[in-house]
């Protein structure tokens, strides 16, 4: 939550200290707190975020009809696709300062780049099995995901299969799509995970091992800034507050 101080508010304790409007120690505290589950979906932090994943993917030269959109949610992890939805949903409660710290550091630039990888992936596995088959799929061998595909998901996948057309058994894609598939049958579900008891520390291992996530960490990699690239920047970020 936001915290405001009112205006010309006067301490009784200390007569040097005196607040008028937004004084530093709001602007600390709302900047460093995490966000409200009902505040604002679009701040100047997550519209530069946007920013940076619309030009991620231009610069990936994937197809504009097939981007997901993106957009906050509240939940565990930092950033996930869903299939479902087809969408990257972004943590929401995310500290505006650790918000922006990301952005500029180049971090949610490799986060994105994750999900952006589990996009592909389900291209591929769509690609390999048809869109009604992926339809079929996911009621049947994949049921246990609890993903139902609506109208609008059916008509995603017709749209992935016609943009990017099937792979056939001759090309170079068909083992890995194949190999993704596999994966994705054998996906550990992580929807719960608070890493509480040893079950769930198990599937969290599974799910680090896991095909899909290891090629999703691949990419990642390859955009994650260094960690002195960071502390310099979080250094130069904190110090503007205080200002």
């Amino acid at each position: 939550m936001v915290m405001k101080i009112n205006n010309n508010i006067k301490s009784g304790y200390n007569k040097n200290i005196h607040f008028y409007g937004k004084h530093t120690y709001s602007n600390l505290v709302g900047k460093l707190s995490p966000r409200d589950i009902y505040s604002d979906t679009k701040p100047d932090e997550f519209i530069a975020l946007r920013n940076i994943y619309n030009d991620l993917w231009k610069n990936l030269g994937l197809p504009e009809n097939l981007k997901p959109r993106i957009q906050y949610k509240a939940m565990l992890s930092t950033m996930a696709f869903s299939v479902q939805d087809y969408m990257i949903y972004v943590q929401k409660r995310v500290s505006p300062f650790k918000m922006n710290l990301r952005n500029k550091s180049g971090k949610n630039k490799s986060i994105l780049r994750h999900e952006i990888e589990h996009v592909k992936q389900i291209w591929n596995i769509v690609r390999l099995v048809g869109a009604d088959n992926m339809a079929k799929e996911f009621n049947t061998n994949l049921k246990w995901l609890n993903i139902e595909v609506s109208p609008s998901l059916l008509k995603k996948f017709k749209e992935i299969e016609k943009t990017q057309g099937r792979i056939l058994p001759s090309s170079k894609e068909f083992v890995i799509a194949q190999q993704y598939l596999e994966a994705l049958r054998s996906y550990p579900d992580t929807s719960q995970y608070y890493g509480i008891s040893i079950k769930e520390l198990l599937e969290h291992l599974k799910y680090k091992k896991n095909l899909l996530e290891k090629e999703a960490e691949k990419e990642e990699a390859k955009y994650k800034p260094k960690g002195i690239k960071t502390l310099k920047i979080a250094i130069e970020e904190f110090i503007k507050l205080l200002k």
